[in-house]
Order: structure tokens, then sequence, then C-alpha cells
């Protein structure tokens, strides 16, 4: 939107209405936000014509880009979600465990989905100190409290080069 404020002389706060009205796809506030952008295009100096034609430019961009960047990011994120997932099953059973430890239908559905991928999942325990097993298959979720506050603690048990490795919330 920052062609709406250098042309035609849009606040941040305008400039995120255009955007608004053009991700919602609103007829009536694309209108008045026509209307808006063609008078300040026109007071920096810019003809009525070209400031049209460069509103229809950017309309014509809302219909499609906001959707084509959308789909770029969460491409790439599935990609790397699944490349985690396919090499580091465990670890990522873990970051998915501690990430919706309090949804009990998500750790359920992990709890499988890690069952499935040849996880072992330990039951819970208070009184995890150590890695339970030098397996890279096992991992447990250890519940403790600090200063009242409950917290959620998953180690895997996958034993690496540099030695027995942990991921904590």
């Amino acid at each position: 939107m920052l062609i709406a404020q250098r042309l035609a002389g849009y606040t941040l706060g305008g400039a995120d209405l255009l955007r608004k009205a053009m991700g919602k796809k609103l007829a009536a506030k694309m209108a008045e936000q026509q209307q808006d952008f063609v008078e300040g295009a026109r007071k920096n100096g810019v003809s009525e014509s070209d400031a049209e034609r460069i509103f229809q430019l950017i309309v014509h961009f809302g219909g499609y880009g906001f959707n084509k960047s959308h789909a770029a990011a969460y491409g790439l994120l599935t990609y790397q979600t699944a490349y985690l997932k396919a090499h580091y099953p465990v670890e990522f059973l873990c970051a998915l465990l501690t990430a919706d430890h309090g949804k009990i239908e998500k750790v359920v559905r992990i709890i499988a989905e890690g069952r499935a991928l040849g996880a072992t999942i330990l039951p819970p325990t208070s009184t995890c100190r150590r890695p339970i097993s030098p397996s890279s298959t096992h991992l447990r979720r250890a519940t403790t409290s600090r200063r009242g506050r409950p917290r959620s603690r998953i180690r895997t048990s996958r034993k690496s080069d540099s030695g027995w490795e942990r991921f904590a919330a």
C-alpha cells in the first residue's frame, strides 16, 4: 500500500483501509477509495486518467495478488513441516505436543500420528529427570510446576553425536 501513500497521499491508516477493502472485495468501499485515490493523486500532480489507470491496476492485483502471496507462504511452510516430520519425527512430535499440550483433542491426534510413525509414546510423569530410553523412537511428556504455574516439558530420547537431545517448552 506504499503506492497509495506515495502517489495519492494516503496515511498509513488510509492505506490499510484500502487494503482491507481490496482483500474483502467490498465494491462500495472500493468505489469510495477510488474517488479518494484519484483526488489524492491529482493533488500530487498525476493526471486523472493516469490515476484511474493505476487504481485499476491496483484493483486487478488485489483480485489475485493476495491469494498468490499467501499460497506461496503456505507452500513453503508445508514443505518445511513435511521435511521436519520426515527427517526428525520424534522431535517433530515433541514440538507438536509442546505447542498443543492443553488441547486434548489435538494431543490425542498427535499421539495417534506418532504411533503410526512408529514412535512409542510413554505416559506422562511428574518425575522425569533424564531421558527415558536410548531408543530414537521414545518420547515422554513430563509435567512439572514452577512457582505455581503448570509447565509441560517434552523430552526425546534420541541419541546423537553430541549426546542426548532434549526439547522443552
